[in-house]
């Protein structure tokens, strides 16, 4: 008797466990998370044009790479920006461009500094790693005043990013 008991909760667990994972309204038992591993093993070792590759935005920018920050500041500590600047007086003399690259290691990007509609220093960076940390700087001489613009560009001449400085007369500013 206490064994047919025993095999009688053993038959209503098992249902409702059964019944847990497939929910009331489906018709067939759900995947445990295991059956979706096994799936992505098997997508791997199909050929790559058997895959349905369905990515967000992110990891398409991730696998193609992109820009993350670009940034104008007067001091660079440990490979980041100290402070972030948009304009400048004459009263500075060197700053910075402070760019963070995602996914395009083994690539070259250049900052290239305009000034007037002129390009005026072009510095290509190789970027090393997956996320990469690179800045380049410029001295300016106070007859350099107007607007400063630097380009991210990738080896192709794609504009990754701009940022744009506004270097004014620091007797202006008085």
């Amino acid at each position: 008797m206490r064994a047919a008991f025993l095999l009688a909760l053993v038959a209503i667990f098992a249902a409702s466990l059964a019944f847990a994972q497939a929910g009331p309204e489906q018709k067939e038992k759900a995947k445990p998370d295991t059956a979706k591993t096994e799936e992505k093993a098997e997508k791997s070792k199909a050929k790559p044009e058997e895959l349905d590759v369905k990515e967000t935005k992110e990891e398409e920018a991730a696998l193609s790479g992109h820009l993350k920050r670009a940034l104008f500041t007067i001091d660079i500590e440990e490979r980041e920006p100290v402070g972030s600047v948009d304009s400048l007086s004459t009263a500075t003399e060197q700053v910075y461009f402070f760019t963070e690259i995602i996914g395009l290691q083994d690539h070259t990007i250049t900052h290239r500094w305009m000034h007037g509609g002129e390009v005026r220093a072009e510095v290509p960076i190789a970027i090393g790693g997956p996320r990469w940390r690179v800045y380049s700087s410029k001295k300016l001489i106070p007859a350099w005043t107007g607007e400063w613009k630097v380009e991210v560009v990738d080896a192709e001449g794609n504009v990754l990013g701009t940022k744009l400085l506004v270097y004014y007369s620091a007797m202006e500013a008085e």
